[in-house]
């Protein structure tokens, strides 16, 4: 028998979860790090350097123009992900879940441990 990948990654989630101190938020940069999201998520191969145009590494003093515009996103976006915590998304969820699909996740929850 072969499990999918996201068994594994769900076992691990519940782990992490089930080891938190009772009351204590986690934050889901916190998640994507605990879970080797890469960072930086961009990785600039140094493009400009090589090809028909190439620059010589000496004219290259400044951080490639397009890494940098990368990084300020990844930084925007990494400070988005550590102000959202799992209670905040499980909390939005149900405010714009109807009450009997929150009911039918549960459920199937449920079926799947049993």
């Amino acid at each position: 028998m072969q499990l999918g990948k996201g068994v594994e990654w769900t076992t691990h989630i519940c782990t992490v979860l089930a080891l938190l101190p009772e009351g204590r938020g986690l934050n889901v940069e916190a998640l994507a790090e605990f879970f080797e999201v890469p960072m930086p998520a961009f990785r600039c191969t140094e493009i400009r350097q090589n090809g028909p145009c190439a620059l010589k590494p000496k004219d290259c003093k400044r951080p490639c123009e397009v890494a940098s515009a990368f990084a300020k996103a990844e930084a925007v976006y990494r400070e988005a992900l550590n102000a959202q915590t799992l209670a905040s998304v499980m909390q939005e969820a149900a405010v714009n879940s109807t009450p009997e699909h929150m009911l039918d996740i549960v459920g199937w929850v449920q079926r799947q441990i049993a």
